[in-house]
């Protein structure tokens, strides 16, 4: 048999020493030891650790801050001392569990903590509106006391300087002729000049005067016309984004209440029933008295339109050149005139102020006892209608289809005796 290699012989002892078999020659015993022993030092490795599980969400459960990031909301903290997330410094809900550093809560929990907030911020926009809807209401411009200064007028000085160069145009005229007839120096001359000045100076107080001060009167009207109008638009549009938030508010009120009738599935009972039927009472007044109060308002604004516009068209059929006219002979007359008008206007606005202000005042107690009238019910009796008795006496004659009509016309049975009266004829066709 032919000797082995080095390298053979290397990897033979090896294969022994791993396997634990002795050498069969003795002269490689030592090297067999060293492999043996370099062998038994060698760290062996450790097992693979299984892979670790991703955590997996609870049926019906999501992550918080997730959620609310996808409705919108920002600033989304976690209270840790209360257990609470929060977002835009106002408390959200309290987790159902905290894991590796996010809040878990189930849907309908997060859904119904997300109305509320949203609820919560439409009262608090419904509170700053109505609030400045009121400040608004008490500070309507007032209109400022008419002034005309002729003096200041430069329409009117520009007139006077014309009335002194046809006077004195006129009068050169005049001197001219009284040259050539030979009485330029008479008496007759100095009245026929005192003639022309005073006639080219009264045209201008008699017949321009009265138009300057009316043109003056209009743009005075015009102006605080304009300011009261401006101040309407502006009370009409704080009062319309009240309304449609009012709306908006109400909106999410009746998806609430759907959604929580439709995880709660059909009624199955005439007690279910009857609580969907309250509830949906309820719902129907409050927009009830929400839109009678929109409506006044509505309303009031259009009469307010309307008497303004009847006002304007009275006042502009007045023939005020005619009353200029027949005033022009006594300037102090005209002025005297012109002030009682300007009087007569401010007390007619001011009556227009009083009527609107209680008016409004009229809308605020209608609205409060629209709202009361959620919270108490009615003082209508039922027992005292005699269509409810002989509704019921029928019914008890033939109570299955007594049942189906009461059920199938609920909401018009309600509306006519109230739910008192309805639940007694639900019980008295169940007996």
């Amino acid at each position: 048999m032919a000797a082995l290699t080095a390298e053979q012989l290397e990897a033979e002892l090896k294969r022994k020493a791993a396997a634990g078999i002795a050498p069969t020659n003795s002269a490689n015993t030592e090297r067999y030891n060293q492999i043996k022993t370099s062998i038994q030092n060698q760290v062996q490795p450790k097992p693979a650790q299984p892979a670790q599980q991703p955590f997996r969400l609870d049926p019906g459960q999501s992550y918080v801050r997730r959620e609310l990031e996808g409705a919108g909301f920002t600033n989304i903290g976690y209270d840790k001392g209360r257990n609470m997330v929060t977002a835009g410094g106002m408390d959200v809900l309290q987790p159902d569990k905290v894991v590796n550093g996010s809040s878990i809560a189930s849907g309908d929990r997060l859904k119904q903590a997300i109305s509320q907030i949203r609820e919560r911020e439409n009262q608090k926009k419904q509170q700053d509106l109505y609030t400045r809807l009121e400040s608004m209401l008490g500070s309507a411009p007032k209109p400022q006391e008419f002034n005309y200064n002729a003096e200041a007028d430069p329409v009117y000085q520009a007139a006077l300087r014309r009335a002194g160069a046809n006077a004195q145009t006129a009068t050169g005229n005049a001197m001219a002729e009284m040259n050539r007839r030979g009485l330029l120096n008479s008496t007759i001359m100095g009245d026929r000049a005192a003639q022309i000045q005073q006639g080219e100076y009264g045209r201008v107080s008699d017949e321009i005067l009265p138009q300057l001060i009316q043109q003056a009167y209009g743009r005075y009207r015009d102006t605080y016309s304009d300011q009261y109008q401006q101040y309407r638009d502006q009370v009409g549009d704080v009062g319309n984004l009240l309304s449609t938030t009012n709306q908006l508010g109400q909106q999410a009120l009746d998806n609430q209440f759907r959604d929580q009738s439709f995880d709660r599935g059909v009624l199955e009972s005439d007690r279910a029933f009857d609580r969907g039927v309250l509830e949906s009472d309820r719902q129907f007044e409050f927009a009830k008295g929400q839109q009678e109060w929109e409506n006044t308002f509505n309303s009031k604004q259009f009469d307010w339109q309307k008497a303004q516009q009847a006002w304007e068209n009275t006042f502009q059929e007045k023939n005020f050149q005619q009353e200029m006219k027949e005033a022009a002979a006594a300037r102090g007359l005209q002025w005297a005139n012109l002030k009682q008008n300007q009087k007569e206007f401010i007390a007619q606005q001011a009556f227009r102020e009083k009527e609107f202000k209680y008016q409004q005042d009229q809308d605020v107690i209608a609205n409060d006892l629209a709202k009361q009238k959620l919270n108490s019910p009615g003082d209508y009796d039922y027992k005292s209608d005699p269509d409810f008795a002989e509704d019921a006496a029928a019914m008890v004659q033939e109570p299955i289809k007594a049942r189906e009509a009461l059920r199938a016309n609920a909401q018009a049975y309600i509306d006519k005796y109230g739910v008192e009266g309805y639940n007694y004829l639900i019980t008295t066709v169940n007996k």
